[in-house]
């Protein structure tokens, strides 16, 4: 018996029905899974498992999910859902697909049904085209931006250096991907912030299909991870392995002429670090070269390829020879040619980790230096009487990113970490993903009596009152931009609320207004002054100017920071006067920081 994906009840039999399957289906005369072009130009994602094609793509306004079956050899019939990209028009569209070779079809449909038909019923079709390397388009970077501005999955996405494609038609999610070794398929079901289905990962030569149990958590419009466990054995593409792994949009990635691009975690754009010449590559299979964790052990994981024999595999660890068990055996899978697995004890504080790998020419292959960064374990709330807040936005839409922000929450929260304090760090939040970093801060407040909060990103001043900017947003009035940004009065309320002895609010977000031209008034400049009782505010700049996002890794305001926080003996009031100064030294007097009110009580950061 054959599954019948059509039909979602019987879709997670497949566990059960996967390997026999593919042991008495005659193996099929095509196989049309790749990426085809219709019309010579529009992007086409196809995925074909024995009799069933699946389909993805966007063109002329409208995004399309193509379900359907092979009739015959050299026939599909199948039904495409059609979804204008504002999902208000929703059209089924009959179609049928004349197979001519293994690189070219004929394509013909007709909407059947729909909420609207902007077709009027008429017959279109046209040739559709095997893409190749010299012709293979990049996803559609600003339909993305788009459908994220509407809480829309649907597009391109990429995991690792992988990208694949979404679908969602209300509640009803279709992913799938046409990777180098497998094709995948997912269908499933969304719940708010949650995903859950089955998702089929199927070697490209259809001899091996595993069936995972996924569940994805959506971060914001841009952003979500997932993990995964494979419950059938008899045929395991992924080993049993279950991961969390980040994916991202494809609009996040700054990378030109490449089909499958380097991943962004929390939207921060970070390569999958590796080493190539041409004797081959290792690349470290995580999507930062900088981690943090807890824990005294850690399984390292790399993919070797190279073109050569194998003599010998080096492991450094900070610069110390790490041994190796004798024999070391690693076999290949479908995914990786050599993968090397690893368990090391980490130190307290950096460990730097570079993998050598020796040929049997004498030649050697390197892979780049992977740093994880143990932190000291301590319990929230336990031993401490601290906590911050960290907020770091960058990647804006429409043109408005800064390069900065991520990086310098990325570093705030670890120095305010370092110095004892219980961290929340956010990067690149939405703005729900804001106010529930938000919220969770001020049910935290109770339990510490000194608090900071820290934003990094855009500010916006809209009569007199500052506002902070969610990455998902672009306010085209100032009634839009205060609706849809988060008020400071939010964070000081929320301080003020909590009576703590000691609250700092730190803001490098008096960048410029990057709305302002679109508003028919314009926009003020800076940030306003703003005064709380017992909240000591400091400001990237003086209220009603600018301050530079800054060429370095980052910005001017925060490096000042970074430099004088852990300075022992001085209040955090003097450490802001040593912050000001610096500031004002190293931008000439082109930027002067200040700072309103004072602490309840005299706080030293570092004793």
């Amino acid at each position: 018996m054959k599954p019948n994906f059509a039909s979602a009840e019987n879709f997670p039999k497949m566990a059960l029905l996967c390997l026999s399957v593919l042991l008495s289906v005659q193996v099929k005369a095509f196989d049309v899974t790749g990426v085809w072009l219709i019309h010579g130009k529009y992007r086409a994602d196809w995925v074909q498992y024995e009799d069933k094609v699946y389909g993805i793509y966007t063109y002329d306004g409208f995004k399309y999910y193509l379900e359907g079956s092979l009739s015959g050899k050299n026939e599909i019939i199948a039904n495409i859902t059609r979804i204008d990209l504002n999902n208000n028009c929703r059209v089924t569209l009959r179609a049928n697909y004349q197979i001519i070779d293994d690189n070219s079809m004929i394509g013909r449909w007709k909407s059947s049904n729909g909420d609207c038909d902007l077709t009027n019923g008429q017959l279109g079709g046209g040739e559709l085209k095997r893409a190749n390397e010299t012709n293979l388009p990049k996803p559609n970077q600003e339909i993305g931006k788009l459908l994220a501005k509407g809480d829309d999955l649907s597009g391109a996405w990429a995991i690792k250096d992988n990208v694949g494609y979404w679908f969602q038609d209300k509640n009803e999610v279709y992913y799938l991907a046409v990777l180098p070794r497998y094709k995948v398929y997912f269908r499933g079901k969304r719940q708010k912030n949650i995903m859950v289905g089955k998702q089929l990962y199927i070697s490209r030569n259809n001899e091996c299909c595993t069936v995972l149990n996924i569940e994805f958590n959506i971060v914001d419009a841009n952003t979500f991870m997932y993990s995964w466990k494979c419950d059938d054995k008899s045929c395991d593409i992924r080993q049993g392995q279950k991961e969390n792994e980040t994916a991202v949009r494809y609009f996040q990635l700054p990378v030109s002429g490449v089909t499958n691009p380097p991943p962004v975690v929390n939207n921060q754009t970070t390569s999958v670090q590796q080493s190539s010449t041409k004797l081959g590559k290792i690349n470290w299979n995580y999507v930062s070269n900088n981690i943090i964790v807890s824990t005294d052990k850690f399984l390292l994981n790399a993919c070797i390829e190279v073109t050569e024999p194998i003599v010998d595999i080096t492991l450094m660890h900070s610069g110390i020879k790490k041994a190796l068990p004798r024999g070391l055996v690693v076999v290949p899978n479908n995914t990786c040619a050599i993968p090397f697995k690893e368990d090391v004890i980490l130190n307290e504080g950096n460990n730097v980790f570079k993998l050598i790998v020796q040929l049997k020419s004498g030649q050697v292959v390197s892979s780049e230096p992977f740093t994880i960064i143990k932190s000291r374990v301590r319990k929230p709330g336990e031993g401490t009487d601290r906590i911050a807040l960290v907020i770091g936005n960058g990647n804006y839409m429409g043109g408005n990113g800064l390069k900065n922000p991520p990086n310098d929450a990325q570093d705030m929260a670890q120095s305010l970490y370092n110095l004892g304090f219980d961290t929340i760090k956010a990067l690149n939040t939405s703005r729900d993903a804001f106010n529930d970093a938000l919220n969770s801060f001020g049910e935290k407040l109770k339990n510490y009596k000194v608090a900071i909060f820290f934003y990094a990103g855009h500010g916006l001043q809209i009569k007199g009152d500052n506002y902070l900017m969610p990455v998902n947003v672009s306010p085209q009035t100032e009634n839009e931009a205060i609706d849809k940004c988060i008020p400071l009065k939010k964070v000081l309320d929320i301080l003020h609320d909590a009576n703590n002895l000691t609250s700092v609010v730190i803001l490098d977000a008096c960048r410029n207004n990057p709305l302002a031209r679109s508003w028919s008034r314009g926009g003020s400049t800076g940030l306003a002054k703003v005064e709380a009782s017992g909240t000591f505010i400091c400001y990237a700049t003086e209220p009603g100017s600018t301050a530079a996002d800054g060429d370095d890794k980052n910005g001017t305001y925060t490096s000042a920071i970074l430099k004088h926080i852990n300075t022992p003996g001085i209040s955090i009031e003097d450490v802001f006067r040593e912050v000001n100064s610096t500031v004002v030294e190293v931008t000439n007097g082109m930027q002067h920081p200040s700072t309103t009110g004072l602490t309840k009580r005299r706080t030293i950061l570092k004793n």
